[in-house]
Protein backbone atom coordinates (compact mmCIF):
# COMPACT_ATOMS: atom_id res chain seq x y z
CA UNK A 1 0.00 0.00 0.00
CA UNK A 2 1.24 3.33 -0.78
CA UNK A 3 -0.29 5.49 1.15
CA UNK A 4 1.94 4.46 4.47
CA UNK A 5 0.40 6.23 7.63
CA UNK A 6 1.39 6.00 10.97
CA UNK A 7 -1.77 4.52 12.78
CA UNK A 8 -1.38 5.51 16.73
CA UNK A 9 -4.53 5.52 16.73
CA UNK A 10 -2.26 8.38 17.57
CA UNK A 11 -3.93 6.87 18.66
CA UNK A 12 -2.83 6.18 19.11
CA UNK A 13 -0.94 5.08 24.23
CA UNK A 14 5.64 3.87 26.67
CA UNK A 15 8.91 3.29 28.74
CA UNK A 16 11.87 1.27 27.35
CA UNK A 17 14.68 2.03 25.42
CA UNK A 18 15.33 -1.81 24.87
CA UNK A 19 12.96 -3.52 22.42
CA UNK A 20 12.93 -6.94 23.92
CA UNK A 21 11.83 -5.70 27.26
CA UNK A 22 8.27 -4.92 26.45
CA UNK A 23 6.72 -8.56 27.38
CA UNK A 24 8.67 -8.55 30.40
CA UNK A 25 7.88 -5.28 31.31
CA UNK A 26 4.23 -6.04 31.23
CA UNK A 27 4.32 -9.30 32.85
CA UNK A 28 6.62 -8.12 35.76
CA UNK A 29 5.42 -4.57 36.63
CA UNK A 30 5.55 -4.19 40.40
CA UNK A 31 5.71 -1.03 41.24
CA UNK A 32 2.73 0.28 38.88
CA UNK A 33 -0.89 -1.28 39.80
CA UNK A 34 -4.36 -0.46 38.43
CA UNK A 35 -4.71 0.92 41.49
CA UNK A 36 -5.66 5.01 42.44
CA UNK A 37 -1.95 7.15 41.15
CA UNK A 38 -0.50 8.70 44.48
CA UNK A 39 -1.63 11.66 46.43
CA UNK A 40 1.28 13.41 45.26
CA UNK A 41 2.29 14.66 42.15
CA UNK A 42 1.35 14.60 38.45
CA UNK A 43 -0.40 11.52 37.53
CA UNK A 44 0.86 10.00 33.85
CA UNK A 45 -0.82 7.21 32.13
CA UNK A 46 2.09 4.96 32.05
CA UNK A 47 0.74 0.92 30.62
CA UNK A 48 -1.92 -0.24 29.27
CA UNK A 49 -1.71 -4.32 30.16
CA UNK A 50 -4.16 -6.48 28.33
CA UNK A 51 -5.33 -9.92 28.65
CA UNK A 52 -6.19 -10.08 24.91
CA UNK A 53 -4.62 -13.31 22.46
CA UNK A 54 -4.50 -13.73 19.30
CA UNK A 55 -7.52 -15.67 18.95
CA UNK A 56 -9.65 -13.01 20.16
CA UNK A 57 -12.30 -11.07 17.48
CA UNK A 58 -14.06 -7.69 17.36
CA UNK A 59 -10.97 -5.74 18.37
CA UNK A 60 -12.36 -2.14 18.19
CA UNK A 61 -8.56 0.09 18.49
CA UNK A 62 -4.99 0.41 19.91
CA UNK A 63 -6.39 0.38 23.35
CA UNK A 64 -7.38 -3.44 23.47
CA UNK A 65 -3.48 -4.00 23.08
CA UNK A 66 -0.81 -3.48 25.67
CA UNK A 67 0.41 -0.14 25.19
CA UNK A 68 4.33 1.33 26.91
CA UNK A 69 4.32 5.45 27.32
CA UNK A 70 7.89 6.56 28.67
CA UNK A 71 7.49 10.17 30.09
CA UNK A 72 10.34 12.78 29.92
CA UNK A 73 11.34 14.39 33.37
CA UNK A 74 9.26 17.55 31.75
CA UNK A 75 5.90 15.30 31.84
CA UNK A 76 5.93 15.01 27.82
CA UNK A 77 5.65 11.83 26.11
CA UNK A 78 8.93 10.34 24.36
CA UNK A 79 8.56 6.66 23.39
CA UNK A 80 5.09 4.79 22.60
CA UNK A 81 5.04 1.32 22.36
CA UNK A 82 2.50 -0.90 21.21
CA UNK A 83 2.21 -5.06 20.93
CA UNK A 84 -0.56 -5.93 18.62
CA UNK A 85 0.25 -9.88 19.08
CA UNK A 86 1.83 -10.64 15.57
CA UNK A 87 3.68 -7.52 14.86
CA UNK A 88 4.95 -4.68 17.37
CA UNK A 89 5.02 -0.63 17.15
CA UNK A 90 7.52 1.38 18.75
CA UNK A 91 7.05 5.15 17.87
CA UNK A 92 9.85 7.54 19.13
CA UNK A 93 8.81 11.61 19.54
CA UNK A 94 10.88 14.25 19.20
CA UNK A 95 9.39 17.89 20.25
CA UNK A 96 10.40 20.99 19.70
CA UNK A 97 9.18 24.66 21.00
CA UNK A 98 6.23 22.55 22.41
CA UNK A 99 5.28 20.95 19.55
CA UNK A 100 6.05 17.46 17.88
CA UNK A 101 8.06 17.65 14.87
CA UNK A 102 9.12 14.34 14.34
CA UNK A 103 7.62 10.61 14.88
CA UNK A 104 9.73 7.60 14.10
CA UNK A 105 7.64 4.66 13.72
CA UNK A 106 9.41 1.27 13.90
CA UNK A 107 7.68 -2.04 13.14
CA UNK A 108 8.43 -5.52 14.32
CA UNK A 109 7.24 -8.46 12.29
CA UNK A 110 7.09 -11.20 15.40
CA UNK A 111 7.04 -13.95 12.93
CA UNK A 112 9.30 -13.50 9.67
CA UNK A 113 11.95 -11.37 12.55
CA UNK A 114 11.99 -8.38 10.52
CA UNK A 115 11.20 -4.66 10.82
CA UNK A 116 10.40 -1.41 8.90
CA UNK A 117 10.80 2.30 9.87
CA UNK A 118 8.76 5.19 8.95
CA UNK A 119 9.48 8.64 9.38
CA UNK A 120 7.00 11.44 9.69
CA UNK A 121 8.54 15.13 9.53
CA UNK A 122 6.12 18.34 10.74
CA UNK A 123 6.45 21.54 9.61
CA UNK A 124 4.23 24.64 11.42
CA UNK A 125 4.11 28.29 10.85
CA UNK A 126 5.22 31.13 12.98
CA UNK A 127 1.29 30.53 14.57
CA UNK A 128 2.17 26.87 15.51
CA UNK A 129 -0.07 26.04 12.43
CA UNK A 130 1.04 22.37 10.75
CA UNK A 131 1.83 23.91 7.16
CA UNK A 132 3.71 20.62 5.76
CA UNK A 133 4.06 16.83 6.70
CA UNK A 134 6.37 14.59 4.68
CA UNK A 135 6.38 10.97 5.32
CA UNK A 136 9.71 8.97 4.33
CA UNK A 137 8.87 4.48 4.47
CA UNK A 138 12.48 3.05 4.91
CA UNK A 139 14.17 6.27 3.40
CA UNK A 140 11.85 6.86 0.34
CA UNK A 141 9.97 9.98 0.63
CA UNK A 142 6.21 8.58 0.07
CA UNK A 143 4.64 11.17 0.73
CA UNK A 144 4.21 15.30 0.80
CA UNK A 145 1.61 17.40 1.81
CA UNK A 146 1.44 21.10 1.72
CA UNK A 147 -1.19 21.76 4.34
CA UNK A 148 -3.16 25.66 3.93
CA UNK A 149 -5.05 26.98 6.50
CA UNK A 150 -8.01 29.38 5.42
CA UNK A 151 -10.11 30.29 8.75
CA UNK A 152 -12.16 26.69 9.14
CA UNK A 153 -11.16 25.13 6.38
CA UNK A 154 -7.90 23.35 5.99
CA UNK A 155 -6.32 21.88 2.32
CA UNK A 156 -4.19 19.11 2.15
CA UNK A 157 -2.39 19.84 -1.11
CA UNK A 158 -0.83 16.57 -2.60
CA UNK A 159 3.01 17.63 -3.96
CA UNK A 160 3.42 13.98 -4.58
CA UNK A 161 0.44 12.41 -6.17
CA UNK A 162 -3.00 13.95 -7.24
CA UNK A 163 -4.62 13.02 -3.94
CA UNK A 164 -6.08 16.41 -2.29
CA UNK A 165 -8.40 16.66 0.36
CA UNK A 166 -10.54 19.23 2.27
CA UNK A 167 -11.63 19.46 5.58
CA UNK A 168 -13.68 22.12 7.80
CA UNK A 169 -13.29 22.55 11.65
CA UNK A 170 -15.25 24.52 14.30
CA UNK A 171 -14.58 27.09 17.04
CA UNK A 172 -13.14 23.97 19.13
CA UNK A 173 -11.09 23.04 16.07
CA UNK A 174 -12.33 19.81 16.24
CA UNK A 175 -12.62 17.88 12.70
CA UNK A 176 -16.53 19.00 11.41
CA UNK A 177 -16.02 17.34 7.61
CA UNK A 178 -13.91 15.80 5.09
CA UNK A 179 -14.21 15.95 1.48
CA UNK A 180 -12.02 13.64 -0.98
CA UNK A 181 -12.73 15.08 -4.55
CA UNK A 182 -10.30 11.91 -6.73
CA UNK A 183 -13.36 9.28 -5.58
CA UNK A 184 -16.22 12.27 -4.35
CA UNK A 185 -16.24 11.09 -0.83
CA UNK A 186 -17.64 13.20 2.00
CA UNK A 187 -17.28 12.40 6.19
CA UNK A 188 -19.52 14.72 8.72
CA UNK A 189 -18.28 14.57 11.95
CA UNK A 190 -20.69 15.50 14.88
CA UNK A 191 -19.64 16.54 18.80
CA UNK A 192 -21.20 17.05 22.15
CA UNK A 193 -19.75 18.36 25.37
CA UNK A 194 -16.22 17.67 24.06
CA UNK A 195 -16.16 14.24 22.36
CA UNK A 196 -17.14 12.89 19.28
CA UNK A 197 -20.70 11.56 18.63
CA UNK A 198 -21.37 10.70 15.21
CA UNK A 199 -19.60 10.31 11.58
CA UNK A 200 -21.71 10.43 8.42
CA UNK A 201 -20.16 8.70 4.85
CA UNK A 202 -21.68 9.90 2.25
CA UNK A 203 -25.04 10.55 4.07
CA UNK A 204 -25.88 6.83 4.30
CA UNK A 205 -23.19 5.26 6.65
CA UNK A 206 -23.32 6.10 9.73
CA UNK A 207 -21.49 5.73 13.37
CA UNK A 208 -22.53 6.84 17.03
CA UNK A 209 -20.42 7.21 19.90
CA UNK A 210 -21.52 7.34 23.93
CA UNK A 211 -19.93 8.47 26.56
CA UNK A 212 -19.40 8.39 30.70
CA UNK A 213 -18.57 11.62 32.44
CA UNK A 214 -15.22 10.76 33.70
CA UNK A 215 -11.81 11.58 32.89
CA UNK A 216 -10.42 10.54 29.51
CA UNK A 217 -6.64 9.72 30.20
CA UNK A 218 -6.07 10.07 26.58
CA UNK A 219 -6.68 13.29 26.85
CA UNK A 220 -3.71 15.25 28.57
CA UNK A 221 -1.30 17.93 28.26
CA UNK A 222 1.45 14.76 28.21
CA UNK A 223 0.64 13.97 24.34
CA UNK A 224 1.07 17.28 23.09
CA UNK A 225 -0.39 17.98 19.69
CA UNK A 226 -0.15 13.92 18.94
CA UNK A 227 -4.43 14.49 18.25
CA UNK A 228 -3.84 16.79 15.75
CA UNK A 229 -1.01 14.71 13.54
CA UNK A 230 -3.09 11.45 14.17
CA UNK A 231 -5.97 13.50 12.62
CA UNK A 232 -4.06 14.89 9.56
CA UNK A 233 -2.19 11.75 9.04
CA UNK A 234 -6.29 10.16 8.68
CA UNK A 235 -7.24 12.92 6.70
CA UNK A 236 -4.25 11.71 4.49
CA UNK A 237 -4.86 8.61 4.46
CA UNK A 238 -8.33 9.19 3.24
CA UNK A 239 -11.67 8.31 3.86
CA UNK A 240 -11.09 4.72 5.21
CA UNK A 241 -8.49 5.94 7.98
CA UNK A 242 -10.94 9.16 8.98
CA UNK A 243 -14.25 6.44 8.61
CA UNK A 244 -12.61 3.29 10.57
CA UNK A 245 -9.55 4.28 12.38
CA UNK A 246 -10.45 7.69 13.71
CA UNK A 247 -12.01 7.58 17.61
CA UNK A 248 -11.05 10.39 18.80
CA UNK A 249 -9.69 8.93 21.70
CA UNK A 250 -6.71 11.82 22.28
CA UNK A 251 -9.18 14.68 22.35
CA UNK A 252 -12.43 13.26 23.96
CA UNK A 253 -13.24 14.33 26.83
CA UNK A 254 -14.44 11.39 28.55
CA UNK A 255 -14.27 7.71 27.93
CA UNK A 256 -16.54 5.32 25.11
CA UNK A 257 -18.99 3.39 26.64
CA UNK A 258 -20.83 2.36 23.72
CA UNK A 259 -19.77 2.47 19.82
CA UNK A 260 -22.94 1.83 17.95
CA UNK A 261 -23.00 0.68 13.64
CA UNK A 262 -26.17 2.17 12.37
CA UNK A 263 -25.48 1.30 8.97
CA UNK A 264 -22.21 0.90 7.45
CA UNK A 265 -22.49 -0.36 3.55
CA UNK A 266 -18.67 -1.40 3.20
CA UNK A 267 -18.65 -3.52 6.64
CA UNK A 268 -15.66 -4.44 8.22
CA UNK A 269 -17.18 -2.73 11.48
CA UNK A 270 -18.96 -4.25 14.56
CA UNK A 271 -20.76 -2.27 17.94
CA UNK A 272 -19.35 -2.23 21.04
CA UNK A 273 -20.05 -1.90 24.54
CA UNK A 274 -17.75 -1.00 27.40
CA UNK A 275 -17.54 -0.96 30.87
CA UNK A 276 -15.50 0.97 33.37
CA UNK A 277 -13.58 0.64 36.48
CA UNK A 278 -12.12 4.06 37.94
CA UNK A 279 -10.56 5.65 40.92
CA UNK A 280 -11.76 8.02 43.13
CA UNK A 281 -10.18 10.89 40.90
CA UNK A 282 -12.72 9.91 38.02
CA UNK A 283 -9.77 7.95 36.08
CA UNK A 284 -10.54 4.57 34.73
CA UNK A 285 -8.27 2.00 35.99
CA UNK A 286 -9.82 -1.16 34.28
CA UNK A 287 -12.15 -1.32 31.19
CA UNK A 288 -13.79 -4.51 29.88
CA UNK A 289 -15.52 -5.00 26.31
CA UNK A 290 -19.76 -6.89 26.82
CA UNK A 291 -18.61 -8.10 22.92
CA UNK A 292 -15.87 -10.21 23.49
CA UNK A 293 -13.20 -11.32 26.29
CA UNK A 294 -10.99 -8.29 26.39
CA UNK A 295 -10.43 -6.16 29.54
CA UNK A 296 -7.54 -3.75 30.18
CA UNK A 297 -6.04 -2.32 33.00
CA UNK A 298 -5.04 1.87 32.89
CA UNK A 299 -1.65 1.62 35.06
CA UNK A 300 -0.48 5.28 36.21
CA UNK A 301 2.35 6.50 37.62
CA UNK A 302 3.02 9.71 39.50
CA UNK A 303 6.89 12.15 38.38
Amino acid sequence: MKNHIILLFFVLNLSCSDNNSFSEEIENEEELSPEEPEEQGTAYLNQISSNISSSTENIFDFTDFNNLFSITADGLLQLWEIDYIENKSMIEIQVESGSIIKLTSTEFDKENESSTTEETIVSYNDDGLITRIETFYNGDKVQEYSIVHNLSEIDFIDLIDDRNRKVTLDSNNNLTSFYQENIDFTILFEYSDGNLIKKTLNEANILTYQYDDKSNPFNSDVFLNLSTIKCYLNVIGGWEFLFYDENNVFSNSNNIVQFTVEKNEFGGLQSNTFIYNYNEKGFPIEKSNENNSITVDYIYTTE
